[in-house]
């Protein structure tokens, strides 16, 4: 099971790659599967998807999910020993 905190990575990589990548490439959908999915395969999946991506795309990606992470109180607090989930 995915924790608040993973859940909050997940979708923030998702909404990262689908706008960097486009709705219909490989990585972004695995990146949306994986964010809705509390399955370890759609992680491994996206895993390995994102590994084939070209450094850049990593980096421009990686750097927008930081960010949100970064700017987002929930995500900040959620990742607190008992911290607040909504």
């Amino acid at each position: 099971m995915i924790d608040e905190m993973g859940a909050t990575f997940l979708d923030a990589l998702a909404k990262a790659a689908t706008e960097r990548l486009g709705q219909d490439h490989p990585c972004a959908s695995a990146a949306r599967l994986a964010a809705s999915s509390p399955e370890p395969d759609a992680a491994a999946a996206l895993r390995a998807r994102f590994e084939t991506l070209p450094p850049e795309d990593v980096s421009a990606i990686l750097a927008q999910v930081h960010r949100a992470l970064r700017e987002d109180a929930r995500a900040i607090l959620a990742s607190w020993p008992g911290g607040i989930s909504h």
